[in-house]
C-alpha cells in the first residue's frame, strides 16, 4: 500500500464524516484506479 498522508474529520460525537488528502496524492489514487479499470 502506497504511503498517503490523511485527516481523518469527525463529527461532534466524535464519528467520522470524512477523509482529507492532499490533491497531489488524490492525483495518484485517481491514475492507480483507471490503470486498474482499464485492465478489467
Amino acid at each position: 500500500m502506497l504511503p498517503f498522508k490523511k485527516k481523518i474529520v469527525t463529527d461532534e460525537t466524535m464519528r467520522p464524516v470524512a477523509v482529507w488528502i492532499d490533491y497531489q496524492d488524490w492525483k495518484q489514487i485517481e491514475k492507480i484506479l483507471e490503470a486498474h479499470q482499464l485492465q478489467q
